[in-house]
């Protein structure tokens, strides 16, 4: 059995964290108790209303849900807490460029947004009417300041001076983080294994022809997307899951060589490709049944 040491170590040769902070300017507000017209329990009941009606701003909403959908095609769960990444080192510059890409597009989405924010305001008169309230809005310098955007790189090994002060506390903190990098390794495998288990299962559902004998619609990126899973595993695979590492090499020679489109058009490649990933979805069935359970997390009271 491994030593705590050597856990942490297993980990963080390997990879790093990322913590990724996102904030934007809230636009729910609570609506005053006495608007309802029903007879109701009021402490029972919360209305809101939404300040503006902006597309700019969704754009802004939009792109953060899009960051973070590349992200998990990079990295793993961290179960730490919700923005925390596990990035394998070597994709850090990969997500590293993608950051940076990305937070030069959000100022500009921002800035935008802020140029409108005025002329949205008035709108927003008009449409609440008698729900409009001038406090609610800030100025234009507040709703800029309303939006963060704040990452970093971090490992979590435990400091060496730890071990001068206190021997005991050294071991017993080695413990407790060593179990945490096992069960994020435990999730990293499970997370990994259904992330293939979906792909595949899609691949195979688009390849086989629907009740009727009708060939049904084949995008590209069904076949790119589980190319860009298998050619990144080996970054990914962090926990070092062989029995994954197997069928993901399986994988990759059967549709080694194998564009889009002639899967699309060739009806007996079609069909070596669907077969194909049946045996391999046999398998990542089996792995499945035995996969480990999540870790999840618990609000503090």
């Amino acid at each position: 059995m491994d030593t705590p040491q050597a856990t942490l170590s297993a980990l963080w040769k390997n990879a790093v964290c990322l913590v990724l902070t996102l904030r934007k300017l809230g636009i729910k507000r609570t609506v005053r108790q006495d608007v309802l017209a029903v007879e109701t329990d009021r402490a029972l009941v919360k209305v809101t209303k939404a300040i503006l009606a902006c597309p700019e701003f969704k754009e802004i909403t939009k792109l953060d849900a899009q960051i973070r959908k590349r992200l998990s095609s990079y990295t793993l769960p961290s179960s730490l807490r919700p923005g925390i990444y596990l990035v394998p080192n070597a994709l850090l510059e990969e997500v590293d460029e993608l950051i940076t890409n990305f937070k030069e597009k959000r100022e500009s989405l921002i800035d935008y947004f802020v140029q409108v924010y005025p002329q949205r305001r008035e709108e927003a008169q008009l449409k609440l009417a008698d729900l409009y309230n001038p406090a609610d809005y800030p100025d234009v310098d507040t709703v800029k300041a309303g939006f963060l955007f704040e990452c970093q790189y971090l490992t979590f090994d435990l400091p060496g001076t730890l071990s001068a002060l206190s021997e005991r506390l050294l071991t017993r903190e080695t413990d407790n983080v060593s179990q945490k990098v096992r069960q994020m390794l435990e999730e990293a495998k499970t997370t990994l294994r259904e992330a293939m288990a979906e792909l595949v299962d899609h691949l195979m559902e688009r390849l086989t022809p629907s009740a009727n004998g009708k060939t049904k619609t084949f995008k590209a990126s069904t076949v790119t997307n589980l190319m860009d899973f298998l050619n990144r595993f080996d970054a990914r695979n962090l926990s070092q899951d062989l029995d994954l590492q197997k069928l993901v090499d399986q994988a990759k020679g059967l549709l080694s060589g194998m564009e889009p489109a002639r899967i699309r058009t060739d009806e007996s490649v079609a069909t070596v490709v669907r077969e194909g990933m049946r045996a391999i979805k046999s398998q990542l069935d089996a792995l499945m049944v035995e996969k480990p359970s999540r870790v999840y997390a618990l609000e503090d009271e």
